[in-house]
């Protein structure tokens, strides 16, 4: 991966703005596309996916917990017990999304990666688990309960 850990923490910290499909962001390094929008779900997940221009790598940011959402709230009270956030499905989908898309544009997988903050690097890591990838997840807010969250739920 050629992606720095500052555009990591770049991806992680724009996926908080209103994004929308096209627009185009200047990482620390390079630039990014966004690909992807999810549509905020009923358990309240909003992510995204961008690919870097320069080398086509592409990157699933999730944001981090919002106390002043109440599924978020739920989230970080599941994964403290151990179990999936209920946004699980939603992360997963938009994964799928970015695989999906690298399959169809000839890119390898290994060029799909995963980052977030604070929850959003948990669900990073758990993605990561799941789909055998390089996380560069940024401040799990519970990742040491990450492996046991995945051990319960699969993948």
């Amino acid at each position: 991966m050629a992606i720095s850990r500052q555009d990591y923490a770049f991806l992680s910290s724009i996926v908080y703005k209103n994004l929308t499909v096209g627009q185009r962001v200047a990482g620390t390094g390079d630039r990014y596309e966004v690909l992807y929008v999810t549509s905020t779900s009923s358990d309240g997940y909003q992510g995204a996916v961008f690919q870097n221009l320069r080398t086509k790598e592409i990157v699933v940011s999730s944001p981090g917990t919002d106390f002043g959402d109440i599924h978020d709230v739920l989230a970080v009270s599941a994964m403290a017990n151990g179990e999936a956030p209920p946004q699980w499905s939603d992360v997963k989908s938009a994964m799928n999304w970015a695989m999906n898309y690298a399959d169809q544009n000839g890119i390898s997988r290994a060029d799909v990666s995963a980052t977030g903050h604070s929850m959003g690097g948990t669900v990073a890591q758990m993605l990561a688990a799941a789909y055998g990838l390089n996380p560069e997840a940024a401040m799990g807010l519970v990742a040491n309960q990450t492996l046991t969250m995945l051990a319960r739920v699969g993948s």
